[in-house]
């Protein structure tokens, strides 16, 4: 029996693996920002701590930044996570080192088990992935290795701006309307340099105008992704594209580079995530035989 862990900004996925049979666990609702990942694991997996082997646990996301792999490299597997110490006793648990970037300076803590998985299930593809997420990551991919990335807080910022400015009152919290998206998409990339114009346009056009707050929710989310493909042109242009995410952010993805002539296949950043994990724990069973 092992333990594949996946922490991500949305939260923790947990997956036991016992023989055959893979056991998903419902880790968000006991996960706190204020409660230590050892305290967390150790109530979560207390039914699963049996025999005096202790519990093997993978995780990926919680990896000290000092053990970063530099790029280029492949992603970090199992022989190169690092145990844990101060642990519960009962577990052995191994952090799944992440990767640093000097130059522009950048890291991924957790997005290079996905990018693992992806590589295991698609070894001889070269190109670019988009991870979506609070942060979206552009990781370039060849022969295996991981080349170069960069990192886009586009959703956060869409977050902040529709929770927090003054357009709080003018973008609504549901609803999408496709068209308008593909426009502020396309008016982004092609004058980028009047973002903060175009941001107090919303607000006026609500004022004025009084549009519906699901056409404003789109135009806004569709200028900053329209901004970040504009920055990140020289990662996907002429480049294969995958896109590896979960929900109404990585489809929003999806659509943008379809309106630019990139056709992206998506992937679940979940199953990636612990199809990566699983490759970990294989590598670590190679190099412990």
């Amino acid at each position: 029996m092992w333990v594949a862990v996946d922490i991500q900004a949305r939260g923790m996925r947990v997956w036991v693996h016992d023989q055959d049979a893979v056991i998903p666990l419902e880790a968000d609702l006991g996960v706190s920002s204020n409660e230590p990942l050892v305290a967390v694991l150790g109530r979560l997996l207390l039914p699963y701590v049996k025999g005096a082997e202790p519990l093997l646990v993978l995780c990926s996301g919680a990896s000290d930044p000092a053990s970063f792999a530099p790029v280029p490299v492949a992603p970090p597997n199992g022989g190169t996570a690092v145990q844990v110490q101060e642990c519960d006793p009962r577990m052995d648990l191994r952090a799944i080192s992440g990767v640093g970037q000097a130059r522009p300076s950048d890291f991924l803590s957790g997005e290079e088990t996905a990018v693992a998985g992806f590589i295991a299930a698609h070894p001889k593809w070269d190109g670019v992935l988009c991870i979506t997420g609070n942060h979206s990551k552009w990781v370039h991919i060849s022969a295996g290795e991981i080349v170069s990335f960069q990192t886009f807080m586009t959703t956060e910022m869409f977050e902040l701006l529709a929770q927090r400015s003054s357009l709080a009152g003018d973008v609504g919290e549901s609803g999408w309307d496709s068209d308008a998206f593909a426009l502020a998409v396309s008016d982004a990339m092609s004058r980028p340099e009047k973002m903060t114009a175009t941001l107090f346009s919303l607000h006026a056009d609500a004022v004025l105008k009084d549009p519906s707050p699901a056409v404003a929710r789109a135009r806004l989310f569709g200028m900053l992704v329209g901004m970040e493909l504009a920055a990140a042109r020289p990662y996907w242009l002429g480049q294969n594209v995958a896109v590896i995410g979960t929900g109404d952010t990585a489809d929003h993805y999806v659509a943008a580079l379809k309106g630019q002539g990139v056709i992206a296949p998506q992937l679940d950043r979940d199953k990636m995530g612990l199809e990566g994990l699983r490759a970990a724990f294989m590598s670590l069973q190679t190099n412990d035989a």
